[in-house]
């Protein structure tokens, strides 16, 4: 802990989404218990208007030139700027990731061990290796652009990155205190998946939301908010 300094929450969203869809509620309750919150989106991480009308992805880039080694790489720069951020704590440097981007913070939690504090995974993605699988015959199957799960434009890149890589081979690279919060009712993620990730990590507690789907709102997001301040609070992170 150095005085005088702030904890700092970086905070990774969804595959398709922005910065502004979910995440404010989590940054204005954890902002209100002394760290401070920083969300953005990624480059080509969602279209630029949602299907319903609602504004998308704020970034630059195309969701064809995404893949979640690509939002690894734009995790990777958060982190080095937030390091040089003269009212960042570096010792106390959380992160949060939902659905695809939870898989996205696996990786960059197993490739900066040291440079976290604690890693919380929302109805982590990790099926997307499994779920391509199933979608292609093999790496090279993947057309040049294909709408992935039938709605988000993406091309080979998405495909090739993710093909061999498994998420479980490194999550215990990061040995540092890990929260998975999951929805009994997640439509999208299979439960099964934050259950092997908490038995491969070295030091990780999943916590079952009751009633919660692919992403927590109203009483679910109450439940979360709740385990993530707890978790937080027991590290020193929060007030």
């Amino acid at each position: 802990m150095t005085a005088g300094r702030t904890p700092l929450v970086i905070c990774a969203h969804e595959l398709g989404s922005n910065y502004a869809r979910r995440w404010p509620q989590y940054g204005e309750s954890l902002v209100s218990h002394g760290a401070a919150v920083y969300t953005f989106d990624f480059a080509g991480g969602g279209p630029k208007e949602r299907a319903d009308g609602t504004p998308g992805s704020h970034s630059d880039g195309e969701t064809t030139e995404m893949s979640v080694m690509t939002e690894v790489k734009d995790l990777e720069a958060v982190l080095a700027a937030a390091q040089t951020w003269d009212f960042v704590d570096s010792g106390r440097i959380a992160l949060i990731g939902g659905s695809q981007g939870g898989a996205v913070s696996v990786v960059a939690a197993a490739r900066h061990a040291g440079d976290f504090k604690t890693l919380v995974l929302l109805y982590p993605a990790l099926l997307i290796r499994d779920d391509l699988h199933k979608k292609f015959a093999s790496a090279d199957a993947c057309p040049p652009v294909y709408k992935y799960n039938g709605w988000l434009d993406v091309s080979p890149v998405y495909v090739k990155d993710m093909w061999d890589y498994d998420f479980y081979v490194d999550m215990p690279k990061y040995d540092g205190p890990v929260l998975i919060l999951h929805g009994d009712r997640d439509e999208i993620v299979p439960m099964s998946y934050s259950e092997r990730a908490a038995a491969a990590y070295k030091n990780a507690r999943l916590r079952v939301i009751d009633g919660g789907g692919h992403g927590f709102q109203g009483a679910t997001f109450a439940q979360a908010i709740s385990f993530i301040n707890e978790h937080f609070r027991a590290l020193g992170i929060l007030k």
